[in-house]
């Protein structure tokens, strides 16, 4: 039997303002929710072994990151500003 339930959804967008380069956020506000059915989540569970070598390669994967204190002038395409945005959230 499955369980339908309704979620509401607040889209929020970042704009790039191709022209002078200036990023603002902007939100929407209830009047513009977005409707859309819940999809429960079905982790995936893997043998003790395995999560103890996905586990380490993980650790030493991000134990590889540093801080950046630096920053580039390069552009980057806004798709991959989306990803990324996508990834965190």
């Amino acid at each position: 039997m499955h369980n339908s339930q309704t979620i509401h959804v607040t889209v929020t967008t970042l704009c790039v303002s191709e022209s002078i380069g200036d990023q603002q956020w902007l939100g929407y506000g209830p009047d513009e929710e977005e409707e859309h059915e819940h999809i429960p989540y079905k982790g995936l569970q893997y043998p003790e072994e395995e999560m103890i070598q996905r586990s380490a390669e993980f650790y030493a994967n991000l134990n590889q990151r540093r801080s950046v204190r630096f920053f580039s002038d390069k552009q980057v395409p806004l798709e991959v500003i989306e990803n990324i945005i996508k990834t965190a959230g």
